[in-house]
């Protein structure tokens, strides 16, 4: 995006020394500022797409959307990696958009143990579907008695606590991209 804003500042660059005219020249680097500014809010743009439709994509959702929003990210995150002079602002959306993609993989983490814990607690429950609290009081009981069920709580929990570390990480990181947004040396 950004490829041909830099190429028109520095086509107008190169015009200064072969003698445009001033008036062809300031025309050629208005047009390559506007260009750039145009290709900043296009990457911001797609990053606030990108972010607010995987919002609500948690390891709750669908195996299959948390692999659509992961595409998602990781073409967004490609396009961030073009950027060949990138903003503080751009670093910083590069920055969210990898800590999105370390969430989305740490959700089909928790998707895949909490599938398998499930299983189990349900095979514990002789295959039949429990009520919420049975399930924990299987749960619980499993743990006590079963190594390898006590093996799999241990690694859904700490699997569910990146989880949350890595959502954590990609707020913080959206608060700091708006207050870089905001800042008077941005302003667009």
């Amino acid at each position: 995006m950004k490829k041909a804003a830099v190429l028109a500042v520095a086509c107008a660059a190169i015009g200064i020394t072969v003698g445009c005219k001033q008036e062809d020249q300031d025309k050629i680097v208005a047009q390559g500022k506007q260009a750039i500014s145009s290709a900043e809010k296009a990457v911001g743009d797609a990053v606030g797409s990108l972010m607010s439709q995987v919002s609500n994509i948690d390891w709750k959702s669908s195996s299959e959307a948390i692999e659509k929003a992961k595409r998602k990210a990781l073409d967004v995150e490609k396009s961030l990696n073009e950027i060949h002079a990138p903003t503080s602002i751009d670093q910083l959306h590069l920055e969210a958009v990898k800590e999105q993609v370390t969430r989305l993989e740490a959700a089909l983490t928790v998707k895949n143990l909490q599938s398998e814990w499930d299983a189990a607690v349900k095979k514990a429950g002789e295959g039949k579907d429990l009520a919420e609290d049975r399930v924990k009081e299987v749960g619980e009981k499993l743990r006590e008695t079963d190594r390898e069920f006590r093996d799999l709580d241990d690694k859904l929990q700490s699997a569910k606590k990146a989880y949350q570390a890595a959502s954590d990480k990609v707020d913080e990181t959206l608060s700091k991209v708006r207050g870089e947004e905001k800042s008077p040396d941005n302003a667009r």
